[in-house]
């Protein structure tokens, strides 16, 4: 067994973009997953590579809005009552952070990784052949009143003192932007140097192909159990008798994360916070969206793809396997309609996925506090796929023993929780 040999648990977007880090620095990669590469969380997002502060739900902000969020009123949010009875201490948790400022010095820290990993993603894309599907259209922040634009006063202050490229817009300023839109707004903030996907799970495949072609090897199956060797190394066991060993192991599981590593004794502080998309046309009269625009009053966003205009709902944070409740990505789409021109409906269910989620809005990249060879990627909440090349170089400098990573790693370090 190769003192560089690595097993990577899950290939989304975050395993796979491991995957072929590891392999490009000379590592031997196996990676595994019950399913084909990008097809679980990685495969619903809204497909845009950020570059901007991102502030984390619970900011201050959420005391103000908890009553609506518990009552199942507000358009961004909903925690079932499920939830609340079976993790009453996580939830606990979760809400003492918003009490703090804690906001602001996670955006930070997410801001000093999601530019260099939107730096690797584009070189990626360049040398891969993938820029296709790239579209350099922005994402817009979209303000529907006054009110709204005020709420975003903080997180649009993060955006300029980061200097992060954006336009500040008025509602003629958006208007002639987006001529499609049929109501009048109070303008909206557009971030210029954002990436548009026209089609998410292509990125992950495009990647994986890669890993491929680097002689790494991906492996179908559902993985049942982690074990570490009696002197180094660990065993994979992937079920029907099938294993595989590695001097390394990566966990980079998304939400089943925290299931495979309970186990070995850690009892990750996560979260799942559910998302539902569906696809509508573009309308028959008039001009369609040209951009990815979130709007910040219905909590929702919509993004032109090959497959139609993706309406992806907010956050319904709920057990991963709840049945679903439509009622949130409905909600969007009636939201979406009075905002925009959008034709028929093309799915008769919406996709549903859950993104894994840590109380304070960081996700865990580096070495398990108590197994050696033992490595954690996941948590990375809505910007997976934005985080995900970032990620990948950070963990891999620090498996490597490096001490040249590409940002400060200690806000992501897995004992702050573990």
């Amino acid at each position: 067994m190769s003192d560089r040999s690595a097993v990577v648990v899950g290939a989304g977007i975050i395993g796979t973009t491991t995957a072929l880090v590891l392999l490009q620095q000379g590592w031997s990669v196996t990676l595994v997953d019950a399913r084909e590469p990008g097809l679980e969380t990685s495969y619903g997002n809204t497909g845009v590579l950020v570059d901007n502060p991102w502030m984390v739900i619970n900011s201050r902000a959420l005391w103000g809005r908890l009553p609506r969020i518990l009552a199942g009123r507000d358009p961004a949010a909903r925690v079932r009552p499920g939830f609340l009875v079976r993790h009453p201490l996580l939830f606990g948790r979760f809400l003492g952070l918003a009490a703090t400022d804690h906001a602001v010095k996670a955006a930070e820290a997410i801001l000093s990784l999601l530019r260099p990993s939107q730096a690797q993603h584009r070189i990626w894309m360049r040398e891969f052949d993938l820029m296709s599907i790239g579209r350099e259209t922005g994402w817009l922040k979209l303000f529907r009143s006054q009110a709204v634009r005020q709420a975003f006063a903080l997180e649009a202050a993060l955006i300029t003192d980061s200097v992060t490229a954006h336009l500040l817009l008025d509602g003629d300023d958006v208007r002639a932007l987006e001529p499609g839109l049929r109501l009048a707004t109070a303008g909206g903030l557009l971030l210029t140097g954002a990436i548009s996907l026209s089609d998410p799970v292509s990125l992950t495949r495009g990647y994986a192909a890669r890993v491929r072609a680097l002689g790494g090897r991906i492996l179908r199956g559902r993985v049942s159990r982690l074990i570490p060797g009696d002197r180094a190394g660990w065993t994979v066991e992937i079920g029907q008798g099938l294993s595989e060993e590695g001097r390394h192991l990566v966990v980079a599981a998304g939400p089943w994360s925290g299931e495979l590593l309970r186990p070995l004794g850690y009892r990750i502080p996560m979260f799942w916070e559910r998302g539902y998309h569906l696809h509508l046309a573009a309308p028959d009269d008039g001009p369609a969206i040209g951009r990815a625009i979130h709007d910040l009053a219905g909590g929702y966003v919509m993004t032109p793809q090959d497959r139609g205009i993706r309406i992806t709902s907010g956050v319904e944070i709920a057990h991963r396997d709840a049945a679903p409740d439509r009622r949130m990505v409905d909600g969007a789409v009636q939201a979406a309609r009075s905002l925009a021109g959008l034709g028929a409906v093309r799915e008769a269910e919406p996709w549903l996925g859950s993104r894994p989620s840590l109380i304070d809005g960081l996700p865990l990249i580096g070495a398990a506090p108590r197994h050696a060879g033992l490595w954690l990627n996941f948590g990375h909440h809505h910007i997976g796929m934005s985080l995900s090349a970032g990620s990948a170089l950070l963990l891999a400098e620090m498996m490597r023993g490096g001490t040249a990573p590409i940002c400060d790693p200690v806000p992501f370090l897995p004992s702050r929780l573990l």
